[in-house]
């Protein structure tokens, strides 16, 4: 007797999320104040739409692509740092860090 494999668990979820949001959801949304998530907007950082000068709306799919292009460059800047860090302490041709002073002691005693 053979078991059947369990199925994954649909990927279609809907989302507590509406699919626009103005302003104070959209802040709620990426976990930001009102006046940063304004400010991103402005600088032209955040993707959103100024129906007037009140309103401003956000698509769901724009900030979802937003948090992941600053996630892919913040991962990106931090493995260059840690390369650079790794190059940084990398033995020398001495055998050493460079950078290290040279351990006197594993010459010994002088006699």
């Amino acid at each position: 007797m053979t078991r059947a494999k369990p199925q994954p668990a649909p990927l279609t979820v809907a989302s507590a999320w509406p699919d626009t949001m103005g302003l104070e959801q959209a802040a709620d949304y990426l976990r930001l104040g009102r006046d940063a998530t304004r400010a991103l907007w402005e600088r032209g950082e955040l993707p959103g739409v100024s129906l007037n000068q009140k309103h401003l709306v956000f698509r769901r799919v724009a900030l979802d692509k937003f948090l992941a292009d600053v996630e892919l460059q913040q991962t990106r800047e931090r493995a260059a740092s840690a390369r650079a860090m790794q190059a940084a302490n990398d033995p020398a041709p001495g055998g050493r860090p460079r950078g290290a002073r040279p351990d006197l002691n594993r010459y010994g005693e002088p006699s």
